[in-house]
């Protein structure tokens, strides 16, 4: 189970319909967009929250590796094909762990 079960998720083999489907639900703020099952797209308002979602959840990192996450995420968003979509908006990035019913943020973004 994942707090992400009714997003769309998107990866490296995406269909192009699927592609443009997360772009417009990104535009219209109506859903969210899973990349690669480690980085989570969440329309709110006029701002995306960039959710890095990390997989262990009884875990604590540093700040360093925390950092590192966003880092490579960000990487992942840079390279997809919802870059200009998400980066045309303002956004905010923080971790999270995903309990399955729900995430609870590990670390915002300095």
């Amino acid at each position: 189970m994942s707090a992400y079960r009714d997003a769309l998720r998107l990866d490296a083999g995406s269909s192009l319909e699927r592609v443009n489907l997360a772009k417009e639900l990104l535009k219209n703020g109506r859903g969210v967009v899973v990349l690669s099952d480690r980085l989570a797209l969440r329309p709110a308002g006029s701002t995306i929250l960039c959710e890095v979602i990390d997989c262990f959840v009884d875990s604590t990192r540093s700040p360093s590796e925390y950092r590192q996450m966003v880092e490579d995420a960000k990487l992942l968003l840079a390279g997809s094909p919802l870059a200009a979509e998400v980066l045309g908006h303002s956004v905010e990035w923080l971790v999270v762990a995903d309990y399955g019913n729900g995430t609870i943020e590990r670390w915002p973004s300095v």
